[in-house]
């Protein structure tokens, strides 16, 4: 079970994909999702979730997006992969988060 939630920014589409690393992604969940509210959810090894939300860019103005992540069962072994998509960038990273070699 996780939950997360997005502040309140204007984006062009922003995904939010969740899934297992090791995940064979039988089943794909998507969501049309909306900024300032908080979901749960659950991912497995045979699912992936993706909550799709869409807002305007306005002209000369710089804004951005805040994901905040809580897994309830943090396990080293089955992490959760997190990706983010814009439409010029990506970015992803796991939960638990795990450095090495600091």
């Amino acid at each position: 079970m996780l939950g997360f939630c997005c502040g309140s920014v204007r984006f062009c589409p922003v995904l939010l994909v969740l899934m297992l690393p090791v995940c064979g992604g039988n089943v794909v969940i998507q969501r049309d999702a909306q900024f300032d509210l908080t979901y749960d959810d659950m991912v497995t090894s045979d699912n992936q979730t993706i909550y799709s939300y869409n807002h305007t860019v306005s002209r000369n103005k710089t804004e951005g997006v805040r994901v905040s992540v809580e897994l309830l069962s943090e396990s080293a072994q089955s992490p959760v992969l997190f990706v983010v998509r814009q439409k010029q960038a990506v970015l992803s990273f796991q939960v638990p988060l795990i450095l090495r070699g600091l």
